[in-house]
């Protein structure tokens, strides 16, 4: 065979996974022209070879061209399908879109009921603080202060989680 270039990195996963080199993966790119029909067919044999086709035309005709070039070449040879880059892309990264959509659905669902959970804590609180409340604005308080001070047992664990919550933010998206 003649050598006519080396193949550069090509990612061969869909993007979250780790990345592969072509060198990593098994198998070799041969141009077609350099192999001989009888090694063609044990390939096909034994093996399921991709094909790329580069075209500088339209694409629309080109799977009809590819299936008669294919059973001129041998015509037992299958023909499973023809892609475009555009379509392997998308066919690629469609079950990710599926698991995307689904996390940011359970996502949207914890963050809904972790709102009702803290509303009814809340609620809770206040019914059970009802009278207090009650005391302290008959003895002169304004709302926000009776409020406050209702509300002042909490604001030390409200600080110490947010402030843990902003420190694993910051470590996780560093």
């Amino acid at each position: 065979m003649v050598i006519v270039g080396e193949v550069a990195d090509v990612s061969v996963s869909s993007g979250l996974l780790r990345r592969r080199s072509a060198h990593e993966r098994a198998g070799d790119v041969h141009p077609a022209a350099q192999v001989n029909a009888q090694s063609l067919s044990l390939v096909h044999v034994w093996f399921q070879p991709d094909w790329v086709v580069r075209t500088a035309g339209p694409v629309e005709g080109l799977t009809a061209q590819m299936q008669r070039a294919l059973a001129s070449a041998d015509p037992n040879l299958p023909f499973s399908g023809f892609y475009s880059m555009q379509d392997l892309l998308a066919k690629t990264l469609a079950m990710q879109r599926v698991e995307v959509a689904l996390l940011g659905a359970m996502a949207a669902l914890a963050l809904l009921l972790s709102a009702v959970g803290i509303f009814a804590l809340v609620a809770n609180m206040v019914a059970q603080r009802t009278r207090e409340i009650g005391i302290r604005m008959a003895l002169g308080s304004t709302v926000g202060q009776a409020m406050g001070r209702s509300a002042a047992p909490g604001r030390a664990p409200r600080c110490v989680g947010l402030f843990v919550g902003l420190v694993l933010c910051a470590g996780h998206c560093a």
